[in-house]
């Protein structure tokens, strides 16, 4: 079992504060545990983006800014979030965040 933990809501004086508080904690269960339980399975990414959007819809004045390890560098996540989350993460240095290429057609060459 992993958690996600969101802490830390800003006030104007950001600066002069020195600690954080978690304020909304999801708990990401294994494959295995959903299967056992006969539960669907949401994965860590799946967890994070329902987490984030319920987090800018509780304060739609503020500025959410998230921070995370590579683990949060997922596409899916990104895209889903931006419109309302700015998200600080870690990518690889060749990662490639363009459109991604249109569909190949039958028995085309590459």
């Amino acid at each position: 079992m992993a958690y996600v933990t969101t802490e830390r809501v800003s006030t104007k004086d950001a600066a002069a504060s020195r600690g954080a508080l978690p304020f909304l904690t999801l708990l990401a269960t294994s494959a295995g545990y959903a299967t056992k339980n006969k539960q669907r399975h949401k994965t860590l990414i799946d967890r994070t983006r329902q987490g984030l959007l319920q987090v800018a819809r509780w304060l739609p004045d503020r500025k959410i800014i998230a921070v995370g390890d590579a683990a949060f560098a997922a596409i899916a996540l990104l895209d889903a979030i931006r419109r309302r989350v700015c998200m600080v993460t870690r990518l690889r240095l060749d990662a490639r965040l363009f459109d991604p290429p249109p569909a190949r057609r039958p028995n085309a060459m590459p």
